[in-house]
Protein backbone atom coordinates (compact mmCIF):
# COMPACT_ATOMS: atom_id res chain seq x y z
CA UNK A 1 0.00 0.00 0.00
CA UNK A 2 1.35 3.25 -1.39
CA UNK A 3 1.66 5.99 1.29
CA UNK A 4 -0.87 8.20 -1.20
CA UNK A 5 -3.45 5.54 -0.94
CA UNK A 6 -3.25 5.58 3.15
CA UNK A 7 -3.74 9.04 3.58
CA UNK A 8 -6.69 8.46 0.99
CA UNK A 9 -8.22 5.81 3.33
CA UNK A 10 -7.39 8.24 6.37
CA UNK A 11 -9.01 11.45 4.55
CA UNK A 12 -12.01 9.47 3.78
CA UNK A 13 -12.44 8.00 7.05
CA UNK A 14 -12.21 11.24 8.22
CA UNK A 15 -14.44 12.80 6.24
CA UNK A 16 -17.15 9.89 6.73
CA UNK A 17 -16.91 10.00 10.72
CA UNK A 18 -17.36 14.11 10.72
CA UNK A 19 -20.32 13.23 8.31
CA UNK A 20 -21.97 10.96 10.37
CA UNK A 21 -21.61 13.43 13.55
CA UNK A 22 -22.92 16.09 11.66
CA UNK A 23 -25.70 13.60 10.43
CA UNK A 24 -26.91 12.55 13.82
CA UNK A 25 -26.62 16.58 15.39
CA UNK A 26 -28.01 18.19 12.45
CA UNK A 27 -28.22 22.09 12.74
CA UNK A 28 -29.26 21.97 16.46
CA UNK A 29 -29.56 24.76 18.72
CA UNK A 30 -30.69 25.59 22.22
CA UNK A 31 -33.86 26.38 21.27
CA UNK A 32 -36.70 23.66 21.45
CA UNK A 33 -38.78 23.54 18.40
CA UNK A 34 -42.74 21.68 18.67
CA UNK A 35 -44.85 20.64 15.95
CA UNK A 36 -47.20 22.94 17.47
CA UNK A 37 -44.54 25.79 16.86
CA UNK A 38 -44.35 25.64 13.75
CA UNK A 39 -48.18 25.38 13.12
CA UNK A 40 -48.90 28.13 15.28
CA UNK A 41 -46.41 30.44 14.35
CA UNK A 42 -44.38 29.35 11.00
CA UNK A 43 -42.39 32.54 9.98
CA UNK A 44 -41.59 33.89 13.16
CA UNK A 45 -39.26 36.28 11.67
CA UNK A 46 -42.00 38.43 9.26
CA UNK A 47 -43.75 40.43 10.71
CA UNK A 48 -45.90 41.14 7.93
CA UNK A 49 -46.09 39.06 3.91
CA UNK A 50 -42.48 39.87 3.52
CA UNK A 51 -40.65 41.90 5.68
CA UNK A 52 -39.01 41.31 9.26
CA UNK A 53 -40.13 43.63 11.66
CA UNK A 54 -36.56 45.63 11.72
CA UNK A 55 -37.21 46.09 7.73
CA UNK A 56 -40.43 47.23 8.75
CA UNK A 57 -39.32 49.69 11.08
CA UNK A 58 -36.84 51.05 8.19
CA UNK A 59 -39.36 51.46 6.04
CA UNK A 60 -41.82 53.49 8.89
CA UNK A 61 -38.75 56.07 9.56
CA UNK A 62 -38.04 56.78 5.63
CA UNK A 63 -41.79 57.21 5.23
CA UNK A 64 -41.91 59.23 8.32
CA UNK A 65 -38.90 61.33 7.42
CA UNK A 66 -40.55 62.14 3.98
CA UNK A 67 -43.65 63.31 5.50
CA UNK A 68 -42.32 65.84 7.22
CA UNK A 69 -39.69 66.66 4.21
CA UNK A 70 -42.76 67.16 2.62
CA UNK A 71 -44.70 69.16 4.78
CA UNK A 72 -42.94 72.81 3.54
CA UNK A 73 -44.12 72.16 -0.06
CA UNK A 74 -47.34 71.41 0.96
CA UNK A 75 -47.11 74.82 3.42
CA UNK A 76 -45.93 76.75 0.03
CA UNK A 77 -48.50 75.00 -1.81
CA UNK A 78 -51.44 76.59 0.60
CA UNK A 79 -50.40 79.82 0.70
CA UNK A 80 -49.59 80.19 -3.20
CA UNK A 81 -45.98 80.50 -2.37
CA UNK A 82 -44.71 78.07 -4.49
CA UNK A 83 -45.18 80.06 -7.86
CA UNK A 84 -45.22 83.94 -8.72
CA UNK A 85 -48.39 85.86 -8.44
CA UNK A 86 -49.38 87.54 -12.28
CA UNK A 87 -50.13 90.91 -10.73
CA UNK A 88 -49.52 92.38 -14.31
CA UNK A 89 -51.03 90.96 -17.64
CA UNK A 90 -47.16 92.04 -18.97
CA UNK A 91 -44.12 89.85 -18.81
CA UNK A 92 -41.80 90.48 -16.49
CA UNK A 93 -38.02 90.17 -17.34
Amino acid sequence: MSKLHGRLVVTMSLAMALGAVAMLTGCSNQKHVSAWGVRNNPSPELEGIALSSEQRKSEIAVNENTTWRQIHDDIDWILLRNRPVPLTEYPVP
